[in-house]
């Protein structure tokens, strides 16, 4: 299975790739299950970020017209929308990609089948069932759902990528996961002073985190926190900010506006331009305890998201304790993926609560008396603390590694592929939707 180059026109809409961790991991099911095919080809287009999406985006106009007829005529050619960076909800967001993709299968003649598209929404795989049935759809699109985030730490550098050996034999993968927790052990004695318990990083503004630090910074624990916070954009109106605000959250325009000329908070960069997705930040999770992390959702559109950053796994990989500050469930469904909590650290009772501004008053309190507890301790006492979950942490740190949910998903989407190919699907030519 291949990649497709130089085919795909500059649009505002997508961009051509020539791979990505989902195209990547796709390729790695293909020859793991002895299913590679180098006649399978496909062109490989990134969403962009448009002023707006509609319904009926042209996207495959952008593709040279000799290669339209291809993916129109030739079984072995496939068309991949990858949103894999990305927890969109396609049923009620501002992304409607389902209706974008049939409207141009539809316009061009392209049969469904030939349709692939990837997300980091965890629930596009139900999404896609619901909106045929909705829409009496007959024939589907391809849609496969995997945690991207999840590896994109072990690619950053080539020292940390994942060893395929380790994966395969368990008790190499054990040992090297002991490793791993000595070094975060040391790590974390050395550079923990005692002073600052939380992490908590926010670079981009979201009206839910500006809640949080707003509410954090006003507080008793903000000086046990390293807690960085972004200044509002030229283009960002303090007004606009106010009213986009988790209801009922109690805080005037004039208080938001005292804040945020105190803006930007800052803990290991003045850069809030980039993003530093890819990069570790080590130091910071060594310098602190446990980490409240800043998600990019707090909605889930009536259930039709479920999306987890490079925030949450930086948190597995540095081994550190943590809760989630995001969409309900944000927490307890990654026991979804094999995860495990840290129930013994934080009350999780806040998780399920779906009005906004009340589920984080109460993690608020959860982290208030958190940081309460830690007081009372002395340093030596608060890193035994930190590491009391040590089974869990490397367990959670296991689990990020082997990444199995993903392998599951690349396996079921290659197999797909190959139906339509060998054309035991069956694929038929084209067809029309009705």
């Amino acid at each position: 299975m291949q990649t497709i180059i130089d085919q795909i026109k500059k649009n505002i809409y997508v961009r051509e790739v020539s791979m990505s961790i989902a195209s990547e991991k796709l390729q790695e099911a293909f020859k793991e299950h002895n299913i590679w095919n180098d006649q399978i080809r496909f062109f490989h287009a990134m969403i962009q970020y448009p002023p707006k999406w509609h319904k009926e985006s042209d996207i495959f106009t952008f593709l040279r017209k000799k290669m339209l007829k291809k993916l129109r005529n030739d079984r072995n050619i496939f068309y991949l929308l990858d949103a894999s960076t990305e927890g969109f909800s396609t049923i009620y967001g501002s992304t409607p990609f389902f209706d974008i993709l049939y409207f141009n299968c539809i316009k061009h003649n392209i049969s469904p089948k030939k349709i692939i598209f990837v997300s980091s929404n965890m629930v596009e795989e139900r999404n896609i069932i619901r909106y045929n049935m909705e829409n009496n759809i007959k024939e589907s699109i391809h849609v496969a759902c995997f945690n991207n985030f999840e590896q994109m730490l072990f690619n950053l550098k080539d020292y940390t990528r994942v060893d395929p050996e380790l994966v395969k034999q368990k008790d190499l993968l054990d040992k090297f996961t002991e490793d791993r927790y000595r070094t975060v052990v040391k790590e974390s004695t050395r550079f923990y002073y005692g002073r600052k318990y939380f992490l908590s990083l926010s670079r981009v503004n979201r009206p839910h985190r500006m809640l949080s630090t707003y509410e954090i910074f006003n507080s008793d624990i903000f000086s046990r926190g390293m807690v960085s916070h972004n200044k509002l954009l030229e283009r960002e109106k303090v007004n606009q900010m106010h009213e986009a605000l988790p209801i009922n959250c109690g805080i005037t325009e004039v208080e938001l506006e005292k804040f945020i000329r105190i803006l930007p908070l800052i803990v290991d960069t003045e850069d809030f331009k980039t993003n530093h997705a890819m990069s570790f930040s080590s130091h910071l999770h060594w310098a602190t305890l446990f980490q409240v992390v800043n998600e990019t959702f707090a909605e889930n559109w009536l259930n039709t998201s479920r999306f987890w950053s490079e925030k949450t796994f930086r948190a597995i990989y540095h081994m550190q304790p943590f809760i989630i500050w995001g969409q309900p469930g944000a927490n307890k469904n990654l026991q979804d993926y094999g995860y495990k909590l840290y129930d013994k650290m934080f009350d999780y009772h806040f998780d399920s609560i779906k009005d906004t501004t009340k589920r984080w008053r109460v993690l608020m309190r959860v982290l208030t008396d958190t940081v309460k507890y830690l007081d009372s301790l002395n340093t030596n006492k608060q890193l035994e603390w930190r590491f009391q979950c040590q089974d869990i942490l490397k367990h959670n740190y296991s689990v990020m590694y082997r990444e199995e949910h993903t392998k599951r998903a690349m396996k079921d989407l290659a197999f797909k592929i190959k139906a339509v190919v060998d054309g035991t699907d069956p694929w038929n030519g084209i067809k029309f939707l009705k």
